[in-house]
């Protein structure tokens, strides 16, 4: 697992879930901040740093685990996001109502619109609340959703579902979006040269090489 950290303000919050994630998580922030340094009683190994941002410049990508809290950081606080990548990734607060929404929020996740209706009311509920960022920032974001045909773990309905939510619910433009797929690329993130064979459904660094 590799976590790369800078947050503020209200990513302050999710930013510290990075340290959990089951896969491999980048954070960037791409505009001049002023780190503040973590408390020096703290004996954690997975401390977080808080910075102070002049603008909300933020990306964030992630494989399986780590790509659903991608899209979960990105939705949530989508006012300090401007891109994110997800690579085998459910779509925003799916994989937290997995235990009462098996079929579409599990392991044998299938393609189902009315679930993803279900994902934008509560998404909409909880913007209401102010308990998460105003939905429309969604619209001026960059991102990337990536499936491998050969992905054991991660069907191809993940996409599909983000495609609708996006879209149809959250009208984020088309061009805002690029939708990737390799028929044959395993659980992983792509390279040109590096990594496991490309067709590796899924293992240890899940890094594939897929010139």
């Amino acid at each position: 697992m590799l976590a790369l950290l800078s947050a503020g303000g209200r990513a302050a919050v999710a930013a510290a879930a990075l340290a959990i994630g089951a896969a491999l998580v980048l954070v960037t922030a791409t505009t001049t901040a002023s780190p503040v340094p973590a408390p020096a009683s703290s004996s954690s190994p997975w401390s977080v740093r808080r910075f102070v941002l002049a603008s909300p410049q933020f990306s964030v990508s992630g494989l399986s685990a780590g790509a659903s809290l991608a899209q979960q950081v990105a939705v949530t606080h989508s006012s300090q996001i401007s891109a994110w990548g997800s690579f085998g990734g459910y779509v925003w607060n799916c994989k937290s109502e997995a235990k009462l929404n098996p079929i579409w929020c599990g392991p044998t996740n299938r393609y189902s619109e009315k679930s993803m209706d279900a994902i934008a009311q509560r998404a909409t509920d909880f913007a209401v609340a102010n308990q998460i960022d105003n939905l429309d920032n969604l619209r001026r974001q960059r991102m990337y959703l990536f499936i491998g045909q050969r992905d054991p773990l991660s069907p191809p309905s993940l996409d599909r579902n983000a495609m609708y939510l996006y879209t149809q619910k959250w009208n984020v433009p088309l061009s805002n979006i690029r939708n990737h797929t390799l028929d044959n690329c395993g659980h992983s993130m792509p390279t040109l040269v590096d990594g496991n064979p490309c067709e590796t459904r899924a293992k240890s660094p899940y890094v594939s090489a897929c010139n």
